[in-house]
């Protein structure tokens, strides 16, 4: 790979993960309500107030990303929500495995 195409892929990981990132934050706004987000986290085991950071950190650091800005320290600060949302699917894809077996 030459440095244009490491360049290219760069910016379309850059663009997708940023896309992800504030569309999963405008769902949680604009589709279930921040105080229905706050009650799924709390329901999920998290501290409610945790959702309102959540969004931000999602809004803030999604644009960050599609605009370029700092995008190693943007991406490595968003660590965190990617365990949080990983630890709600996993338990939920349990609850449905076990579901399904019954």
């Amino acid at each position: 790979m030459n440095a244009n195409s490491n360049e290219i892929a760069g910016l379309t990981l850059r663009l997708a993960l940023g896309t992800m990132y504030v569309s999963h934050a405008l769902w949680k706004i604009l589709t279930l309500g921040l105080p229905t987000t706050v009650q799924f986290f709390a329901a999920q085991g998290f501290p409610g107030w945790t959702a309102y950071a959540v969004v931000a950190a999602e809004l803030g650091g999604g644009v960050l990303l599609i605009l370029g800005v700092q995008v190693r320290a943007v991406a490595l600060l968003l660590i965190p929500v990617l365990l949080g949302a990983l630890k709600v699917h996993r338990s939920q894809q349990r609850r449905l495995g076990k579901e399904c077996r019954s």
